[in-house]
């Protein structure tokens, strides 16, 4: 199956997923196409592992965090199911707790998330990691709208 099938396969799974909870066989798929879709879409010439369980989508989307009384506005490098990775001016501390509060991009306009999250990872350049936290089923049916945008749209 090519690329474009992969992708349209799990873009229907999506779907499905923002209805009502994968189970049984749909869930080992949209598993499975994770895998393959996150390998397919990696670079190997370095002969490096792809650790990532879930595909990264790229998205040069400006993304609002919130911890605190602070807030920051960041890039979107890509994009997954578990997390994603920004870039900014400065970077919240590893470990710290945020709300991804909304995210927009000038193609598929801004949407609201409220999804709690956490940094682990950071680099001195700006650019920092974070890992998806959702506590219930609404935080994890933004997230897969919000891929189901950018899956729908790229």
């Amino acid at each position: 199956m090519d690329l474009k099938n992969l992708i349209e396969e799990l873009r229907r799974l999506e779907e499905l997923r923002v209805q009502n909870p994968l189970a049984g066989g749909e869930l080992e798929r949209w598993k499975a196409l994770q895998r393959l879709l996150a390998r397919a879409m990696c670079n190997f010439s370095l002969g490096a592992e792809e650790r990532r369980s879930y595909v990264r989508v790229p998205c040069p989307a400006k993304v609002y965090l919130r911890w605190g009384d602070r807030s920051l506005e960041a890039t979107a490098v890509d994009l997954g199911e578990g997390g994603m990775a920004l870039k900014a001016a400065s970077n919240p501390d590893v470990g710290e707790l945020v709300d991804v509060v909304s995210a927009s991009h000038e193609t598929h306009g801004q949407m609201s998330l409220h999804v709690p999250a956490h940094i682990v990872w950071a680099r001195p350049t700006g650019e920092f990691g974070i890992s998806f936290t959702p506590e219930h089923r609404d935080h994890e049916v933004a997230v897969a709208k919000l891929l189901l945008l950018l899956l729908s749209k790229n």
